[in-house]
């Protein structure tokens, strides 16, 4: 297993432990239909399906909706022991971002049609203000989703994504805008 994947994983597990210690309360959350609607109109009765850009597992069937977003160069695999965790207790969502993991990458602004993924997931899937829980790109597609959309979620946790990436702590805080906003604009050409 290279490093990387095996640092990512023990930080996943750190986020396991830390939603049971957070009892899933975390507060932050508002909804805005608008887009959502061209991303899909009904409920998947099927455990895997296609939201927007993103391949989505459904796994669990009671309890709060919790919704796994992974990073740069990931898929739902990276999630996996996360899952196990919450599974009985819970209904995961985990899912894939377009251009990674095999997925097909998309033209246009790759963050932009993630966001309106997410939420269109939350709305047609008829989430109940879910728990997001994102790492590295993840966890900033869930700050900006409930940054824009406060009341379609109840909480979110954000795992080596912002406010502060891994290696910027020393980082005066009035560079931190300039370093976000050259991230974003290279992510938008991704697609």
């Amino acid at each position: 297993m290279s490093t990387l994947k095996s640092a990512s994983l023990v930080r996943l597990a750190a986020a396991s432990a830390l939603v049971a210690c957070l009892g899933l309360s975390t507060a932050v959350c508002a909804a805005d239909a608008r887009e959502a609607a061209v991303v899909t109109k009904t409920v998947s009765a099927d455990p895997n399906f296609i939201i927007g850009t993103l391949l989505v597992q459904r796994l669990g069937e009671r309890g709060t909706p919790i919704v796994l977003v992974p990073g740069l160069a990931s898929g739902a695999w990276v999630w996996q022991d996360t899952v196990r965790q919450l599974q009985d207790s819970h209904v995961v969502y985990v899912v894939t971002l377009a251009g990674f993991d095999g997925r097909p990458a998309v033209s246009g602004d790759l963050m932009k049609q993630a966001l309106l993924s997410l939420k269109g997931l939350i709305l047609t899937q008829k989430l109940d203000r879910p728990v997001l829980i994102g790492h590295s790109l993840g966890g900033v597609l869930s700050l900006a989703l409930a940054q824009n959309e406060p009341r379609l979620v109840s909480g979110v946790i954000s795992i080596d994504g912002l406010p502060v990436f891994p290696g910027t702590e020393t980082m005066p805080a009035e560079q931190r805008p300039a370093m976000v906003k050259s991230v974003t604009s290279g992510m938008s050409g991704l697609g």
